[in-house]
């Protein structure tokens, strides 16, 4: 059925522009970069910026593009780029604000957001405090979970003077990283913690305790985030200051009190050169089955009720826990998987967690010879062997009784049986008004109302025969109303992007592309999300272009759900994409 809306739907990948500072604490003589970087397109023009009081900023030399092609088993990526680069140029010192960088990408409006440039007579405070930016020991893997982490000290006894005012950290990498989603993990107890000021906003900074270096004792903290490597080739994390200020006299007032009189900023820089190398997986030794799962995982599986007749439905629950993509890799697909095949899937649940992803399928045995539920495969990469390992679920014992003479078993039907007319016709109905006849003559109204009494017939005959249909054939009725259903759906997700609910919009997004599909195909929407929906619509005849713009919606929809980002929100762009796909397919691809 899939194979006659098959169209060459090439997948389009998602335009994401983003802008930083380098360095974002400057000593003044020296200059800064911004460096704009546009995913999805080698095709921006971007307007002059402002003047600005204190910044001369001017853009360096052309912009540079870059097409980048990634090949994994049997899926291909194209990854293109575009990087313009300005100079900035201080004439004092200060904290800048530089407003928003605006233009055009791919054909695409976007703005940037503000960014924040500090500007100081020198560079000093490395004998009042320390800063070390830690990153991953060894080179990455695409896809692979990773860490960056900033450690800083304060001198305990300038702490305990209260000499030490306005502690802020300054670092690109806290909102944005080229080349990898940051994960929303940031959890951290107020109660071991302080607030201080992160690239200008209040953050809460983890307490770690006291420690000694070269005889001088530092109260530390730190402040950490995690990302998906999302391509191979090298990461840069950028500069990352610690600033403060020191107070270096004091005064009383004529109460008595004694407050901060003469107060000196100071920064401490680090992590200039920090850079993450990110491989491509390796193709040798990849199990057909994998699934984009990375890192360290362990898999159970349970079964409730274990004791059910042909037709009854099992809930089987799949629990996936350990240390890697958990939110980012695509669901088992049971219903296609070896030894499956005497079940009927009805769909399934799932909930994620940062440690923890729980699947439950509803499936029901379709024979009374069926003793168990087959054993369940799970193939991941194991990045600090670099090798790929297999987990593997115990077969799981079922009991399934024969239905008793003259039960039905109670499989869900693709289609409902025809609706036979006759009983309750038209002609059974009760009238709904009786009129009054006078002197055996009948009444004007009567005329006029048996005037209308042929449309009303008529009208009454479609309903009755909209009805039957839909009753007889509901499949055909789904498909043929899908793309209306998904306009509507679309509708009241637009209100969700325009009232600043970006994650809720893209889970909806997901929901709504899923339900087109399941409307097309006969099926239920839980079996769409979270399987493999490019090899599913492959093996349902559809053309590989088709296939991965669906798939990659999906994949970029849900890792919008689960990712954290300082920049706006990508729903309405992956709306407008999910629109032009369902608008291609329902045109025949002209």
């Amino acid at each position: 059925m899939i194979a006659a809306l098959a169209i060459a739907l090439l997948a389009q990948e998602e335009i994401r522009v983003s802008a930083q500072v380098e360095p974002a604490v400057l000593k003044l003589g020296d200059a800064a970069t911004i460096v704009l970087v546009a995913i999805g397109t080698t095709e921006i023009e971007v307007q002059p910026p402002g003047e600005m009081s204190g910044l001369a900023i001017f853009q360096a030399g052309r912009p540079s593009t870059r097409i980048d092609t990634f090949i994994e088993g049997r899926r291909q990526e194209v990854r293109r780029s575009v990087q313009v680069h300005f100079r900035v140029l201080p004439d004092r010192e200060g904290t800048f604000e530089i407003p928003p960088l605006r233009g055009r990408a791919g054909g695409v409006p976007f703005e940037t957001r503000p960014l924040r440039l500090e500007v100081v007579a020198d560079l000093e405070g490395a004998t009042m405090a320390f800063l070390e930016v830690l990153g991953p020991e060894r080179p990455l893997y695409r896809g692979e979970v990773f860490r960056i982490e900033a450690r800083f000290g304060v001198r305990a006894d300038a702490i305990e003077d209260r000499r030490v005012r306005d502690v802020t950290l300054r670092g690109a990498w806290f909102d944005d990283l080229a080349d990898a989603t940051r994960l929303d993990d940031l959890v951290v107890s107020p109660t071991d913690a302080v607030r201080i000021s992160v690239n200008g906003r209040e953050t809460l900074v983890e307490r770690t305790g006291r420690v000694v270096r070269d005889g001088v004792e530092f109260s530390t903290w730190r402040l950490g985030a995690s990302y998906v490597a999302t391509y191979p080739g090298t990461i840069s994390v950028g500069s990352t200051f610690l600033g403060m200020g020191f107070v270096r006299e004091w005064r009383q007032t004529v109460f008595g009190e004694r407050v901060p009189g003469r107060t000196e900023s100071m920064f401490v820089g680090g992590a200039r050169d920090l850079e993450i190398s990110v491989a491509p997986l390796p193709e040798e030794g990849q199990p057909p089955g994998f699934l984009g799962a990375i890192g360290s995982f362990r898999i159970t599986a349970s079964a409730e009720p274990a004791d059910v007749k042909e037709g009854e439905s099992i809930k089987l629950t799949l629990a996936l826990s350990g240390r890697g993509n958990l939110a980012f890799f695509r669901r088992p697909d049971l219903e296609r998987a070896p030894g499956f095949e005497p079940f009927a899937f009805f769909g399934a649940v799932e909930t994620k967690e940062a440690t923890r992803r729980e699947i439950v399928y509803d499936l029901a045995p379709r024979s009374s010879s069926i003793e168990e539920i087959p054993s369940i495969r799970f193939d991941y990469f194991d990045p600090e062997a670099a090798a790929y390992r297999a987990a593997e679920t115990p077969a799981i014992p079922v009991r399934v009784r024969p239905i008793p003479p003259g039960e039905a078993v109670l499989l869900r039907p693709a289609t409902a049986p025809p609706v036979e007319v006759g009983g309750e016709d038209l002609r059974d109905v009760k009238p709904l008004v009786s009129l009054p006849v006078e002197n055996g003559e009948i009444p004007k109204t009567i005329y006029w109302l048996a005037g209308f009494a042929p449309l009303g017939y008529a009208g009454a005959f479609l309903v009755r025969a909209r009805r039957t249909r839909r009753e007889s054939d509901p499949v055909a009725w789904r498909r043929e109303r899908a793309e209306r259903a998904f306009r509507r759906r679309s509708a009241e997700i637009r209100r969700l992007c325009e009232s600043g609910e970006g994650r809720a919009a893209c889970e909806r997004i997901a929901r709504s592309l899923a339900g087109y599909l399941a409307d097309r195909l006969g099926a239920t929407p839980e079996s769409i999300l979270g399987s493999d929906v490019e090899g599913r619509l492959r093996d349902a005849g559809a053309s590989p272009d088709l296939a991965r713009a669906f798939a990659a919606l999906f994949e970029e929809c849900d890792r919008s759900v689960y990712a954290a980002s300082a920049s706006g929100s990508p729903a309405p762009g992956l709306l407008d994409r999910a629109g032009a796909a369902v608008r291609r397919l329902e045109g025949g691809g002209s």
